[in-house]
């Protein structure tokens, strides 16, 4: 029972507050942790989702060198241009 007491105590000290109100009242580490797995994997999920429509979105300028290509390629294609 102790080692799940520091256990909890060990994870809600790098928990950032804005995540904290979820699982305030979880008294054990397992339970603890699978919420937060739970929590994260909703968000990496969509974040996934977003960098692929980013990347299948995206379109190939000439003479754009690729280190600027992504800021370039944001600007042009959200304003209706093509090229």
């Amino acid at each position: 029972m102790e080692m799940n007491r520091k256990a909890i105590s060990h994870i809600r000290e790098w928990m950032d507050d804005s995540v904290l109100h979820h699982v305030a009242n979880e008294t054990d580490a397992h339970e603890l942790w699978t919420k937060l797995e739970s929590l994260f994997e909703k968000k990496i999920a969509a974040m996934k989702a977003f960098s692929i429509k980013e990347l299948v979105n995206m379109k190939y300028h000439e003479g754009v060198r690729l280190t600027k290509f992504p800021k370039h390629n944001q600007s042009t294609s959200h304003n209706g241009h093509d090229n």
